[in-house]
Formats: C-alpha cells, structure tokens, sequence
C-alpha cells in the first residue's frame, strides 16, 4: 500500500498538460556540394581538381561532393565544337551563374570562386553548420537495359521551400587535359565529371518540404549513355533554395552484384 501510494503521489506531482512534452528533433550536419567550373583546355583547372581532391582526402568525399561541370570557352575547341566532357546542360549552369574564369567554384551555391587557396577556409565554414533537412537515396540499377531508377526522400523539422537537384557524375575517366607548363596529357584521369541531369528541370524540380508534412518521396528514372562506366558512377542529390545548398547526398550507382540491382 506503501508503495501505491508511492506511485500516485508521484503521478499527481505532474500536471496533466505537461506530461506530454514534444522535443524538437535535432538538426543534422550538413554535407556540402562543391560545383567545380573546368575544361579540358583550362591550364591551370588541374591545380584547382587536386585541391579539391586534397579536401575531399580530409573531409570524405560523401560529405565533401564534388561535381567537376566541363563548360565554357575551356570545354570547347577553337572551333566551338564541344570537347568530349563538356555537355550543353553544363554549358547552360555555366551561363546561368555568370562564371567569369576557369577554375571557378562555388560552395554550397555561394558566390562563385576563382582562387582554389579559397576553398578549404570556405568549404570548412559550410560544413561547421546544421540543416533542418534529411535526404536519403535508394536506387536500382538493371545492367542488361542500363536502367536506373532513383528514389529520393527527404524530411525535415521546419518549413523549408526548395528544389531537388538530381546528377548523375563519373570517376576515373581517362581522357586528354592540358596542364600549366603548356603539355598535353592523353592519359589524364578526370574524377567526378558531370554527366547528366535527372530531374524534369536542368536546373531542379520543386521539392518542398514541412516540418509536419513527414517524408517525401520522389522517384526518376532514366538510361545511361553508351561509354559511361556504371561501376565508377555516382548519383548527386541536394535540396536548395534561392540562397545556398541546404543538405545533399550522394551513392554510387553500381554495386557487385550482377543482372538486376536493388541497393538500399
């Protein structure tokens, strides 16, 4: 009886309206998204890829994503026929943000920057913050069509209005780069170049998210180019608004396995 009674004082110490408190879920680190502005014929761009590459060393390359978007004057012969990397969508990303030079950056969608000595100190302050979103990839790949399908979920503890940006980026692509001591080299390794873009939008789809609304899903699907290595392939995604980069993510398309590939 002791006990019991024990027991219902306690429960009685406790107002009704306060037994139930709701907790604001944490925010979780932020990844961060590098867009690096190159070309084949850029002469100093090699300078800018191996500093981002030494960041990349440091932070990890899933929370540090690079995306090397082959563009502009430098991704073209003198004839203006594209060179075997660029494509018209980064040609389009190129205009559209005003890139002045190459190499130029920019981190997490801030203004672009042309000096890569610049990266590290602003690639460490992106990542020192929090976000409010969560994004999760999941993909299936069938190797006998070349098909992928991608899902992306998202969820988070505000209101944010963003767009979804979904890329496709390939590693260890053996093709022709000029250097700064005015060389050529055939048998350059270009890591994280830019192929292709998922959304229905070149620049994003509508990808809004509320706090009380739980996860939202959105799914795409498409082919991959014949030439492409689906073993050395990435798939990108991030959420952004008008001002930067709010979370991303990224998984590589391929896994060992053979025929039909579902990868959580």
């Amino acid at each position: 009886m002791a006990f019991a009674l024990m027991a219902l004082t306690g429960c009685d110490e406790v107002a009704e309206q306060d037994r139930l408190v709701y907790v604001k879920p944490p925010e979780v680190a932020r990844c961060t998204v590098i867009e690096d502005f190159t070309g084949q014929r850029c002469v100093n761009c090699p300078a800018a890829s191996a500093e981002i590459e030494k960041l990349q060393e440091h932070y990890g390359a899933d929370t540090l994503i690079a995306v090397g978007i082959h563009s502009g004057p430098f991704g073209k012969m003198p004839n203006g026929r594209l060179l075997s990397l660029a494509t018209e969508t980064g040609n389009q990303y190129y205009d559209y943000w005003k890139i002045e030079a190459q190499p130029g950056a920019m981190i997490n969608r801030g203004a672009p920057v042309y000096d890569p000595q610049q990266y590290g100190a602003l690639v460490s302050q992106a990542l020192s913050q929090s976000t409010p979103v969560t994004l999760n990839i999941e993909r299936t790949y069938d190797e006998a069509t070349r098909q992928l399908t991608v899902k992306v979920s998202g969820s988070t503890v505000e209101d944010v209005n963003c767009k979804l940006q979904l890329w496709l980026t390939e590693d260890g692509i053996v093709d022709m780069q000029m250097l700064g001591d005015g060389s050529t080299n055939r048998e350059y390794v270009h890591n994280h170049v830019f192929r292709t873009s998922m959304t229905n939008d070149a620049f994003g789809d509508t990808f809004n998210l509320t706090a009380t609304g739980g996860e939202k899903e959105v799914s795409y699907t498409t082919t991959l180019a014949d030439g492409w290595n689906p073993s050395k392939m990435h798939i990108v995604a991030f959420v952004f608004d008008s001002k930067e980069i709010l979370q991303a993510t990224r998984k590589p398309i391929f896994g060992k396995f053979e025929g039909l590939i579902a990868i959580p």
